[in-house]
This record gives structure tokens, sequence and C-alpha cells, in this order.
């Protein structure tokens, strides 16, 4: 859930947050989690349970790691180049399936495999059928639950996107370190090391500036990503770009003059002459 949740926050700077897109990120995970499902009860019948949910995990962990550093290019390639907002919404809708599917799709694949399989090791090392189930079925419950509120509340908003999703892959990463197992392999010990050292790289742009423009902020609010955007030409417009932007702004600054060069902005000053009474 956490990585769901966030994987929407990664696209809406490409795609926009939108019900399509929503739909679109839910709609693909679970499909994925619902193949993963399959694929691992076809796997769990082997005595080797335990080391391939460990490969599971460690194989979503990645998947998630990595998918946010693969989304300003990917997206990039998806939108044309000054493609208009108002014949946009089918390429957005169409784009972020794509983004969705590509980005995500691998990862919760490898998720959805878990379950299966460690309900079949637990019960080959003597557990009862359902109380295994159970257990691990409220389990993964509850850490959705967390997942869930860590992401909206506190990750996203706090740390951005890009880190909010290495702390799900590095909890995928520890909870396969407690896996029943021989050894623990150094492989797994040294990813988990990686997936954590993210956190130091250089984050840039979540999406770049456009041609003739020069980003002056980027945040990731609790509900919007935003971005302050400055011309290159005289006088600068500086504009308040949200989500996917493209040709529209939601806010928008001329220097050295208070109108906005005919945009439906200039309209607002004409609000105290059509009050009653005028301005007096």
């Amino acid at each position: 859930m956490a990585a769901e949740l966030t994987a929407v926050r990664v696209l809406a700077p490409h795609f926009g947050d939108s019900a399509y897109v929503w739909t679109n990120v839910i709609g693909v995970i679970l499909a994925a989690l619902a193949l993963g499902a399959w694929l691992g009860g076809r796997l769990a019948g082997s005595s080797a349970g335990f080391r391939r949910a460990g490969l599971a995990l460690v194989g979503g962990a990645l998947g998630i790691a990595v998918a946010p550093w693969l989304a300003p290019w990917l997206g990039g390639w998806l939108l044309p180049a000054g493609l208009p907002l108002d014949t946009a919404m089918p390429t957005m809708v169409r784009g972020s399936f794509v983004a969705t599917f590509v980005l995500f799709a691998p990862a919760m694949v490898c998720i959805g495999a878990v379950s299966p399989l460690l309900v079949t090791a637990v019960v080959q090392a003597g557990n009862e059928v359902g109380r295994a189930a159970g257990a691990l079925g409220a389990a993964g419950t509850l850490g959705s639950l967390a997942g869930t509120f860590a992401a909206t509340h506190w990750l996203v908003p706090t740390f951005g996107c890009r880190l909010a999703m290495a702390v799900a892959a590095a909890l995928l990463v520890v909870a396969s370190l407690t896996l029943p197992r021989p050894r623990r392999p150094l492989g797994v010990l040294a990813l988990l090391v990686g997936v954590a050292a993210t956190a130091l790289l250089p984050r840039g742009s979540l999406a770049p500036a456009g041609a003739g423009e020069r980003l002056l902020a980027e945040v990731e609010s609790r509900t919007q990503f935003l971005q302050v955007l400055r011309s290159s030409d005289e006088p600068a417009r500086i504009r308040l770009r949200i989500n996917e932007g493209l040709d529209s702004y939601h806010s928008l600054a001329i220097e050295g003059s208070s109108f906005t060069a005919g945009a439906y902005y200039d309209w607002h000053a004409l609000a105290p002459f059509l009050c009653e009474g005028g301005v007096g």
C-alpha cells in the first residue's frame, strides 16, 4: 500500500493525479498482485518456500527502489513535447497505464508471490493451514495499514516520493532477512545498504523545466506536486505549476505588472466594480 499510494505521486508530475491515473495505478497493481499470487502458488510445492519467498521480497524491493528514478525519463518519453492540456487527457490516460505497467508491475508480481510461498512453507514446517494463512494474512494487512498512513501523512510530504519508495523497499529487504534460512547471504545485506544509500543520491527534479524556463522551487506537499518556474524572456513570467502542468498553470505573475497579459486573472480586477455599491 505504501508503494501503491506513492506510485500516484511518482506519476503526478507527468500524468497528473486524476481518477483515471488512480484507476490505472490500482488496476495494474491489483492485476500484478493476482498474477504474482498465481505464480507463487505454482512455485510453492517445493521445500524451498522460504528461500523463494525471500527472493521474491528482494525482487519486489529492487523494483520499487528504482521505479521513481526511471519515472522522469519514461514520463518524458510517453508525453509529446508541447502537448496542450485541452487535448492531453487521452494521452495521459494511456501514458499513465503504460508507465504504471513498466515501473511497478514487475515489483508487484514478486510481492504477490510471497503469500502463497510463505503459507506453504509454514505449513510444511508443521503448522496448521488455517492458522498459518490467517496469521500471514493479518500480518500483511497490518503492514499495508501502516504503509497507507505512513506514506500519505509522513513519508511523501516530509521526504518526497523517492525516499518513501526507498523506505518501502528497505522494509521488504529487512523482511526477507527474517525468514528461516541456513545463512543470510551477503548479497541481500549489500542490497539493503544500496537501497538505504539512495537517500544520499542527488535527487534532482521529478519533472524538468520546459524550454525557456528555469526551475525556482519544487515541493511535494501533502496533496500536490508543486513547481515555481520563471521564463527567460522579458518581462519574466513566473508561474505556479501543479502536477502535470503541461501548458497550464495555477497562478501567474509578470514582473513589473499587476496584470497577466490578458489571462483570465485580469478579470479579477473588475470584482470591486461588480460588487453592490461599487468601490465608493
